[in-house]
């Protein structure tokens, strides 16, 4: 399988000099795993596991001759090396400096044509390449909640974090002329641009310290000779065994970084306020000369950063057979099927590459060095017709309790003989169920599980008085939806989600009599604070507590407030 021994050598020969006890670490462990396996039988071919990909890649359609990698490695020599790497001090990543060579490529690809194109001769699926164009190296922006967060609009905060990604590009720009519509290449001189987002350095680390296996945490892939293998072994996923599945030239994915990995969740949990829709991401980690997936389109807006390394990007126009914005991710597509792609570009450290859903795309290194690139998605299930599917159960069982008499009525025998009386009579009902039920508020909360959670830097909730000043943590953290059965309201909220995408449903808080009017005050005031005593007055409980301090205790509890006692 590929090109043994090639891949970890230039994955772990990143810094200068002489090598960190993090390379000796896993030096002296493959040599342990070696000997171990070498004393092993061979494990038969039934043993791999080929599955299928989330957010895209297909599945594979039939096993391979390849020989896939034992999965017993445990000895004494092998747990010591491990420790060694889990308790060896991280040095920060350092990116190599472009050398004449990866200049020279450069030249050429401006020989080829790769030049931004004048915009009003932009076709619909052609990207639009912006070369080396001057941008600062972004803020640090994935440390949790900071300053800006607490004072300023999360859709703000949001703007600037994906303004930082998309530099030269505005978000208007963006939104206008690229999004859903057409690729985006932003090539950069700055190899460090994206550096503090993920690093080699870390997925290994990652690897170490946390409880990360095949299949459900990373695969292992391979495509060659028209055929992608997926081969993740049971069992956890250990350096030694990441590594020597790269030096066999597979490739590995880590799924849902964020799950591990603050600054990667703080990234997301703040673009998600942009894009209207829950974040995801996909860490890819591929070994020099070697390629992990099949051609294929994803069922997802893909924002590809480049971390580390190189790596050559293909893009294809779709089939017939495409649907446009898909709902579904493809199958791996056979190579006699695409065309000639109507983009290749090679993405250095720094670059970005934006390819809406339904974008059909290939990826290999191909100039000697491994590659690391961190895909941020979203917008899957996000569309108007998701929107409903999920909404309409919602708000037709609201429009039934809701007393709503036409809606309750029989089926007139008409209904079946005569058209145009149908669609009016329908049309009405429609009309009716628009009029009682299909506001904003019933509506929007079905999305709110979709969101990840910002975790609030808290204060014990009793010592927030009436003098104390309260706003929302973020723009979109919650929404009202009538408690019928109850005569009261439910506040669902985001503030407690997982950090798993569509991983838990949203928390409701049963909210007394009156308790809707201060929860549309403090939303009034987003994103200034309010004093809860400026608040509406919403009379005292039986023991005569201000009813308005004991919703705001509730909702702080919950997550979905900041405050300044």
């Amino acid at each position: 399988m590929g090109k043994p021994g090639k891949a970890g050598v230039g994955i772990w020969k990143q810094h200068q000099g002489q090598p960190d006890s993090t390379t000796r670490a896993l030096s002296n462990a493959k040599a342990a795993r070696d000997r171990t396996t070498a004393a092993q039988p061979a494990t038969s071919d039934s043993n791999a596991s080929l599955n299928g990909v989330a957010n895209g890649g297909g599945v594979a359609g039939s096993s391979s001759s390849k020989k896939p990698k034992p999965t017993k490695y445990g000895n004494d020599a092998l747990n010591a090396a491990i420790d060694a790497i889990a308790t060896a001090p991280k040095k920060p990543p350092q990116t190599q400096q472009p050398n004449a060579q990866a200049a020279k490529k450069q030249q050429g690809n401006k020989a080829a044509g790769l030049q931004p194109k004048p915009k009003q001769a932009a076709s619909d699926k052609e990207a639009v390449l912006f070369q080396n164009r001057p941008a600062a190296v972004p803020q640090t922006m994935f440390t949790g909640f900071n300053e800006s967060d607490v004072e300023s609009s999360s859709l703000d905060t949001a703007r600037r974090v994906l303004e930082s990604l998309l530099k030269p590009i505005t978000m208007e720009e963006f939104f206008n002329s690229f999004w859903e519509s057409k690729p985006l290449v932003v090539r950069r001189s700055r190899p460090n641009y994206y550096s503090e987002v993920f690093s080699t350095a870390t997925m290994f680390e990652l690897f170490s310290k946390h409880d990360i296996h095949f299949t459900k945490n990373v695969d292992v892939t391979l495509y060659e000779n028209d055929e992608r293998v997926t081969v993740s072994p049971p069992g956890r996923v250990l350096p030694p065994i990441a590594q020597s599945f790269l030096d066999d030239g597979c490739s590995l994915r880590l799924l849902n970084p964020h799950s591990y990995d603050d600054r990667v969740w703080s990234l997301l949990a703040r673009l998600q306020e942009a894009f209207g829709a829950g974040a995801g991401a996909n860490v890819y980690l591929t070994p020099c000369e070697s390629q992990g997936f099949a051609p294929h389109y994803d069922d997802i807006d893909a924002f590809v950063l480049q971390l580390e390394g190189t790596k050559e990007w293909k893009l294809h126009r779709p089939r017939p057979v495409d649907p446009v914005l898909p709902f579904i991710s493809s199958r791996d597509i056979p190579a006699d099927q695409l065309e000639e792609p109507f983009i290749t570009v090679q993405l250095n450290p720094g670059d970005l590459l934006y390819m809406p859903r339904g974008t059909i795309h290939q990826a290999r290194t191909t100039d000697g060095k491994p590659s690391l690139h961190i895909t941020i998605s979203t917008c899957q299930k996000n569309s108007w017709f998701h929107l409903l599917e999920k909404a309409m159960p919602a708000v037709l069982e609201h429009a039934s309790r809701s007393g709503t008499i036409d809606i309750r009525q029989s089926v007139p025998a008409s209904f079946l003989h005569n058209g145009a009386s149908a669609r009016a009579q329908l049309s009405a009902s429609m009309t009716a169920i628009h009029n009682s039920a299909l506001t904003t508020e019933v509506v929007r909360d079905v999305f709110l599980r979709e969101y990840l959670a910002l975790t609030n830097a808290t204060v014990r909730s009793d010592h927030i008085q009436l003098k104390s000043q309260v706003k929302f943590i973020r723009a979109h953290i919650s929404a009202l939806y009538p408690d019928t059965e109850n005569d009261g309201d439910l506040l669902y909220h985001s503030a407690q989600n997982a950090r798993l995408y569509r991983d838990e449903e949203p928390l409701s808080l049963v909210l007394p009599e009156g308790g809707r009017v201060v929860v549309a005050a403090i939303e009034k005031a987003y994103p200034a604070f309010v004093r809860i005593n400026a608040l509406p007055s919403i009379g005292t409980d039986e023991e005569g507590n201000d009813m308005r301090l004991e919703v705001v205790r509730a909702m702080f509890n919950q997550g979905v407030l900041f405050a300044r006692v």
